[in-house]
């Protein structure tokens, strides 16, 4: 599995969310990035999995609310 760092994932990010990647951080979220909605979510989801060769539960999918839970759940499966 390819490391999942920030590095990595906030430029991923920002292109789905369509938002410059220097105003995605560690807070970022449902409620200060208009452009992340559901679809959004399922989108960062999909890109996890494919980029990082992890299968997310969709327990897991439903918490891609915030970089930070985004940042948890992969940080699960790192030490897993």
């Amino acid at each position: 599995m390819p490391q999942f760092s920030l590095e990595t994932f906030l430029p991923e990010a920002a292109e789905i969310l369509r938002v410059p990647v220097d105003q995605l951080t560690l807070e970022s979220d449902d409620s200060n990035v208009s452009s992340w909605d559901s679809l959004s979510a399922v989108m960062l989801a999909m890109m996890v999995e494919s980029n990082y060769g992890v299968a997310l539960s969709s327990a897991q999918t439903e918490q891609f609310t915030s970089v930070r839970k985004i940042v948890d759940i992969m940080t699960g499966f790192e030490k897993a």
